[in-house]
């Protein structure tokens, strides 16, 4: 079933930025009468900054787990700096695990 607008701005955001929209932007998402509105938030969405930066976050915590313990743990905000742009651009796994692959440093 199809949920309701209030529930989908919600979902929609948490699922593509990692965060809550702001009440500004529920606001204007529920008052907006387009049939296009979902369709169009998520491609605002994934045009964001945010979309990048939380899906590079996430992929870094996947692949590097440092020990809690470590005395001096990798630093890994460059690396996520790199997810987030080649989210951004939209490349494809293939490119991006091929150039995790071929890096050098």
């Amino acid at each position: 079933s199809i949920t309701e607008d209030a529930t989908f701005i919600r979902r929609v955001t948490l699922d593509i930025t990692g965060k809550l929209p702001t009440s500004d932007r529920v606001t204007k998402f529920l008052a907006d009468t387009s049939p296009e509105k979902r369709s169009k938030l998520i491609d605002e969405l994934l045009e964001s900054p945010e979309y990048g930066k939380f899906f590079g976050r996430t992929w870094r915590n996947l692949m590097v787990r440092p020990d809690a313990n470590m005395p001096n743990p990798p630093k890994t905000e460059a690396f996520v700096d790199w997810l987030a742009k080649g989210f951004n651009e939209g490349l494809g796994w293939d490119r991006i695990v091929s150039d995790m692959l071929q890096a050098e440093g």
